[in-house]
């Protein structure tokens, strides 16, 4: 089985860093009549929990409501105390546009509202919007770009001064090759995938542009690279994120893996669970000091679309299969 041949929409919110490849969310193909594409943006609630007091505590929640087409972000309780409560202290909201690409509905563009305006009320007109972001397909519905805008110099936002930042993608056979990452309107980072003759990605190697601001050519700097590989029979892939070891050279025995994810899947292409950890300090992958510091896990309907998943960190022992795991976040998603 291959773990890519699931058709997979992927975005991210905001930048990326070094560490952080964009995340994917299973997508089906849908209906021309249905309005609202599929993926994690329109999860219908999440809740993101803390273990400060040695016991679970809700620190914020987000509720996806359709109707707006908006996902409502709260930070406290509000007055009475209670979480789930109509006084809940609203943070921000997205508002999410799409387009009909092809025959299927895609995310176009999305709002970032951070401030209630001079009414003090939410959802008006004098909501500020302090970001957003936008999204090109090509004829195949492929992501091909990802554009994000905040105000420049004149304070303002949508006006010929934005701070733009985002990325761009190139494919090849269907899969995602070649990703430049745009900071404050220039080029920050250049991402080159190597695939094998199955077409999956087993190496991606990361550069800066240097001098000429441009990516892909002879000034190039490389600072990091990504190593992939695909156990099709059982189920499973995962990447290694490495940097050059003491020599300063790329690609050979001395350099130092750090961040680890492995993935595993069920028989329909379906990720069941991910787990995020390192390489432990010897900085060798796959032996007995690597360190797992957290798993996703993950539900599906009959459709193959994601119902719900959590994320669960090893508990106050820092040890797994001890049975005080935690629960850190939860999202359940709903398709309309």
């Amino acid at each position: 089985m291959n773990p890519n041949n699931k058709r997979t929409i992927t975005w991210v919110v905001g930048l990326f860093l070094m560490t952080g490849l964009l995340s994917a969310c299973a997508g089906k193909a849908e209906k021309k009549s249905d309005p609202i594409p599929k993926g994690y943006w329109n999860t219908t609630k999440s809740i993101s929990y803390t273990y400060a007091t040695g016991s679970q505590v809700v620190s914020n929640h987000m509720l996806y409501d359709p109707a707006l087409k908006a996902r409502v972000n709260y930070s406290d309780v509000g007055a009475d105390g209670l979480w789930f409560t109509g006084d809940d202290v609203i943070q921000n909201y997205y508002v999410y546009h799409t387009a009909v690409v092809g025959n299927e509905y895609k995310l176009s563009e999305y709002s970032v509202f951070s401030t209630s305006g001079n009414d003090g009320q939410w959802f008006t007109a004098d909501d500020v919007e302090s970001t957003y972001t936008t999204y090109s397909h090509d004829s195949n519905g492929d992501l091909t770009s990802i554009r994000s805008f905040t105000p420049g110099p004149d304070g303002l936002l949508r006006t010929q001064d934005d701070v733009m930042g985002g990325q761009d993608f190139t494919r090849a056979n269907g899969v995602r090759t070649d990703i430049v990452v745009y900071s404050k309107n220039f080029p920050s980072q250049c991402n080159k995938a190597i695939l094998d003759g199955q077409g999956l990605v087993v190496q991606r190697d990361l550069y800066t542009p240097e001098n000429d601001s441009t990516c892909f050519t002879s000034d190039d700097l490389q600072f990091a690279y990504y190593l992939y590989s695909h156990n099709t029979a059982n189920l499973m892939s995962s990447s290694v994120f490495y940097n050059s070891g003491p020599d300063g050279l790329w690609h050979n025995l001395d350099d130092f893996a750090s961040n680890m994810n492995t993935y595993f899947y069920d028989p329909a292409g379906n990720r069941t669970l991910s787990t995020q950890g390192s390489a432990g300090p010897d900085g060798i992958p796959n032996n007995a000091d690597d360190v797992i510091f957290s798993k996703n896990r993950f539900a599906y309907n009959a459709e193959g679309d994601i119902t719900y998943n959590f994320t669960q960190g090893p508990g106050p022992d820092a040890l797994w299969g001890t049975g005080d795991e935690e629960v850190l976040s939860e999202s359940w998603s709903g398709y309309y």
